[in-house]
């Protein structure tokens, strides 16, 4: 600008260089303001009196691609009126002096007054139109003001594009202009949309040494803003702001305390500069220095380029080096941008390593697994068209893997390649891989969009290999994997051998419309299940093969949550032939599958669908849960549904699961079904004590450690109702609860207290007595309070009464105690004590039964109708032993039995005083009515494995009948002696005694006389075997019939018993 008397010129005539400017006066009147046309030589000002223009207008032609128009209204008081029009804004930069980008048409105007050397410029506004994909500039209204001796301020609003913005300039000084010898003051502001921009410092004029000195401070809400300004991509992140100093002096750039911070900055929660600082001198000289946190992980980088060399080759070499430092991490680069008759060429060596691989998780915002150290390094090149990492040496822990990437600037699209490999692969050094998680910074990121637009960006065809995988839980050998993408299509091949089958698949992913399209398949073929199971280090319990393994699904969504929801997942076993032999309680079962599918379809439930054998038996079953949208609803229970149908037993099931599963909360309402509960047998080791057609009704509920039951049982004609509750605690579970019965029919009782036997079919048992294992390992796993209640149990005959049974187990130690009352009568106690802890187990029981109906028991259950009466019974044995021959081997104890008046059908007692030995063993003998008997007293000692028949009279009106003898509990031999004494005199010689010998399964009988006086002392084996004391007095009575022996036997019984009478 140049002030001249009378006149103001808005371009600087030094810069005009003999532009030709074509000006008309549309007034006589206002020649004299431009008086001169034609040729403007460079330097020479041109301008008149204004006073002798009036209310004219004047026109400027710049090269016909300019219109300046400048109307006066009012020349005496330096009023005016501007208006510039043209097609290219870079036109004004002659005039101006000031650097315009390209851009379309424009258009200015504004009023100018100017009063003495002060001028002031109102109603500005403007048009800017930029080329397509250029945002339109729009000055609405500004305002400006200055002159020699006041200071410069601009004041704007418009539009930039749609974005409202203003700006204002202020300086403290005056501008001189050309003349301008010192640093000029100066403050702007700017404000668009969100973004606020102040500067504050001054600036040196190019006549003296163009610079600056400027504070500089920069925020906003968000990067949208930002990203139209440069018209580029950029992070979406939150809030930031930032400030710095910056300065250029004498050709010397420099830019220091830098700081900031950024919110919300992709992966991390804040992204925070601590201190910056870059410069750049004249000779080209940069260095660059940055210290941030990422969250709270530091991160320092510095940058250093030296001064451009020119090398023996000619070439023009610009050395580069840099290193950054992280969490352990550190990265280097050393090389330079070499300048070729090509252009110029990146060539650096680069390397990044650490002690924990992990450490670099909080730089990548995302949590990285604990695989050790790692290390990789590269020979990196780029001639901004061809960017390439060779000799490329990956270390992670004990893996290596080496190869090349090369990535290439070519149409249609860029293309990127590559191969990588490794002779081996150990899996063990990657197992903290399955415990790796995004951070709380990356929730939701199953919703985040999926921004597949990346895969259309580039081409790509990648090799990646691996000879052996060497510690993999199963063989896994020669794993290739081509990789290739094209116009946005990906695809992965894989193939492999997996435990010696051949293994192979295919990916493919690609984007339409937005929307994901996701397929792939996976086949395995003829598997050996033994095979496997070996290479897994575990029992071969699962034998047979597999044909074929195949995995089949696809999806299509915009999110990975969408992917999941909408997918379709089928995996199959086909044919199949593998069998599972397992232990329940130390019984094998035989568990073979033919076929199994597991299947995931779009909005249908999951579900696995099986059929097999089980011990030989067909069965089939299912199993469904929600559908995978569903499963995806972090909070919310999953339903499950379970069907299973073996023969006639039908088991279904159907409740929620609550999440997460850790919290073990689930609740299953139940229904278990079938023609006769003993087929129960087959699923578990215990002989179910009960027969007959069943249904179980019930409810499972869990909640962390403590589980509850709650079942209705039908069996039969018997009702019961059980609530039990399991506690999973340390040093083992508590199951406590109770069984409650409203009746009891013995029709639908199976009492089973022996182990099963093997004896072939029509072969006679060698045992009398079963034998039973204590299940000891049981009895050490779990603790136990029950109680069960029957308030009737039904027979035949009649109601047997009421039955209660406690049952306590706690560190190995059992306790039971039963009581029955209301049994015509009867008043049954017995208590069974076993500590299973001990080695070998210890236990006791005892019987206490008064007035106990044993006909009317025996008939009940079926088992005879030929006697009738009660008896007091007492039982008290202890011993040790896992089994029932071990504890009848070392039991000791006693057994004593009173029984008072009754009968016995048939009168073969009575013949027996006739001397009729062989009615008694005959089966042709016709049965008599009854024998009535006066009572019945036995007391047998049990000690050292064997049961002492001391005293055993039986007394009946015409006869009284003693025993004495023993029995091996061990072998079941026997030796016994029962003598007869008629009550009749004359009958006395011919009742004979007999001797049972061999054992319990196979008895011996014979007749044979009872030692008197002393020769019982030198009776040998007899004399061990009976009690002759016993005998003798039991038979002393001569025969008047007029003694009763029961008085003094059951006397003496309980002596020795030691029992009171009552």
């Amino acid at each position: 600008m140049k002030h001249l008397p009378g006149c103001f010129v808005f371009f600087n005539p030094d810069r005009l260089e003999r532009k030709q400017f074509g000006m008309t006066a549309l007034e006589d009147g206002c020649r004299d303001f431009f008086p001169h046309r034609g040729a403007l030589d460079s330097g020479r000002v041109y301008g008149g009196a204004a006073a002798s223009c009036k209310d004219c207008d004047t026109a400027l032609d710049l090269d016909r691609r300019v219109a300046v128009q400048v109307h006066a209204t009012k020349w005496k008081q330096g009023d005016y009126q501007i208006k510039i029009i043209g097609n290219q804004a870079d036109s004004l930069e002659t005039l101006l002096e000031v650097a315009f980008p390209t851009s379309g048409p424009f258009e200015f105007s504004a009023n100018v007054n100017i009063i003495g050397e002060a001028f002031r410029v109102t109603d500005i506004s403007a048009r800017v139109e930029g080329p397509p994909q250029i945002p339109m500039i729009k000055l609405a209204d500004g305002e400006a003001s200055g002159g020699r001796n006041e200071p410069l301020r601009l004041a704007i609003e418009g539009l930039f594009d749609d974005l409202p913005f203003a700006f204002k300039f202020a300086s403290t000084q005056p501008f001189e202009g050309i003349s301008q010898t010192t640093p000029w003051p100066i403050e702007a502001r700017l404000n668009l949309a969100e973004i606020k921009l102040n500067l504050d410092g001054a600036i040196t004029p190019a006549t003296v040494a163009e610079g600056f000195e400027l504070d500089a401070r920069l925020q906003g809400e968000t990067s949208d803003t930002l990203a139209r300004l440069l018209d580029t991509d950029l992070p979406e992140v939150g809030p930031y702001r930032f400030s710095f100093h910056t300065q250029m002096a004498a050709g010397n750039y420099t830019l220091n305390a830098l700081e900031g911070i950024i919110e919300r900055a992709g992966p991390w929660q804040t992204l925070q500069i601590e201190k910056g600082n870059i410069s750049l001198n004249k000779n080209g000289d940069v260095e660059a220095s940055l210290d941030t946190k990422l969250d709270n992980a530091p991160l320092s980088l510095t940058v250093n380029g030296g001064t451009e060399t020119s090398e023996q080759s000619g070439k023009d070499a610009w050395p580069l080096k840099f290193e950054a430092s992280a969490s352990g991490a550190n990265l280097t680069g050393d090389g330079s941008v070499v300048t070729t008759e090509k252009g110029r060429v990146l060539q650096i060596a680069a390397r990044i390593s650490g002690n924990r691989f992990e450490s670099l998780g909080p730089l990548i915002g995302t949590s990285l697994p604990a695989i050790g150290k790692f290390d990789l390094s590269a020979d990196v090149s780029s001639d901004g068209d061809v960017h390439e990492a060779r000799n490329l040496q990956v270390q992670i822990s004990k893996n290596r893997f080496s190869g090349s990437v090369r990535w290439e600037d070519k149409a249609p699209r860029p293309l990127l390649s590559g191969k990588l490999s490794a002779r081996r692969l150990k899996l063990s050094d990657f197992k903290a891989l399955s415990k790796s998680s995004f951070k709380s910074g990356s929730a939701g990121l199953l919703d985040r969009p999926l921004k597949l637009d990346g895969l259309k960006a580039f081409d790509a065809r990648l090799d990646l290999t691996v000879k052996d995988v060497v510690d993999s839980p199963i063989s896994v050998r020669n794993v290739k994997s081509p990789i290739t993408l094209t116009n946005g299509e990906l695809n992965a091949h894989f193939h492999a051998s997996l435990t010696g089958a051949p293994f192979k698949g295919q990916i493919d992913l690609r984007q339409r419309n937005d929307v994901s399209n996701l397929s792939f398949n996976a086949t395995a073929g003829k598997i050996d299940a033994a095979q496997l199971l070996t290479q897994l280090k575990l029992p071969e319990m699962v034998t047979g093969t597999a044909e074929a393994v195949e995995l089949t699904g696809d999806s299509t969504g915009r999110s990975l949550r969408s992917l999941l929801d909408q997918a379709t997942i089928i995996l199959q076993a086909k044919p199949a032939n593998l069998n599972y032999t397992f232990q329940i309680a130390g019984q094998e079962r035989d568990f073979t599958v033919s076929g199994v599918e597991l299947a995931a379809r779009r909005n249908e439930p999951l579900a696995a669908v099986f059929e097999g054998t089980l011990n030989g038996i067909p069965f089939s079953g299912d199993i469904s849960t929600a559908n995978l949208r569903e499963i995806h609803k972090s909070n919310s229970p999953l339903p499950l549904r379970v069907a299973f149908k073996k023969a006639d037993l039908n088991f279904k099931a159907e409740g929620t699961i609550e999440r997460p599963f850790k919290k073990n909360s689930f609740e299953l309402q139940y229904e278990l079904s079938g023609k006769e509960i003993q087929r129960l047998d087959s699923l578990a080791d215990f002989a179910v004590p009960l027969r007959g057609e069943f249904i179980a009704r019930g409810r499972i509920t869990g909640r962390n450690n403590r589980f509850t039951y709650a079942e209705d049982l039908r069996v039969g004609k018997s009702d019961l109702r059980a609530n039990i509750t399991i506690v999973r605690e340390l040093p083992r579970p508590k199951i406590s609860g109770n069984i409650t019965a409203s009746q009891i029919h013995l029709d639908d009782v199976q009492l089973v207290d022996a182990d099963k036997q093997t004896a072939s079919a029509g072969d006679r048992p060698s045992r009398v007595i079963p034998d039973y294992t204590l299940p000891v390992d049981v009895l050490l796993a779990v603790d136990l309070d029950m109680d069960f209640r029957a308030e009737r149990i039904r027979a035949p005959l009649g109601d047997l009464g009421e039955f209660v049974m406690k049952i306590r187990l706690k560190d190995g130690r059992f306790k039971s105690s039963t009581s029955v009352t209301g049994f015509k009568g009867a008043r049954i106690s017995n208590e069974f004590d076993l500590n299973a802890a001990s080695q070998p187990p210890q236990s006791g029981l005892r019987i206490n039964a008064k007035d106990l109906n044993f006909a009317y028991l025996l008939s009940s259950m079926g088992v005879t109708d030929i006697m009738e009466g009660s008896v007091d019974l007492w039982v008290d044995l202890s011993g040790v032993g896992a089994t029932r021959y071990d504890f009848l081997g070392n039991a000791k104890g006693r057994i004593t039995i009173i029984g008072g008046p009754g009968w016995m059908t048939g009168r073969r007692i009575d013949l027996w005083a006739a001397d009729l030995i062989p009615t008694m063993l005959s089966t042709q003998w016709q049965r008599e009515n009854v024998t009535e008997t006066k009572c019945l007293v036995a007391h047998i000692e049990v000690g050292e494995g064997r049961a002492e028949i001391e005293d055993l009279l039986l007394d009946t009106r015409r006869i009284t009948i003693a025993a004495s003898g023993l029995l091996n509990l061990g072998t079941e031999e026997l030796d016994l002696i029962i003598a007869p004494r008629p009550k009749r005199a004359s009958l006395v010689s011919l009742a004979n005694p007999v001797r049972i010998r061999g054992t319990l399964a196979e008895p011996e009988v014979s007749v044979t006389r009872i030692p008197k006086g002393r020769r019982l002392a030198g009776a040998g084996l007899l004399a061990g075997l009976v009690n002759p004391a016993f005998l003798i007095f039991a038979l002393s009575d001569t025969g008047t019939g007029q003694a009763n022996p029961c008085d003094e036997a059951v006397e003496r019984a309980r002596e020795t018993a030691g029992i009171d009478a009552q």
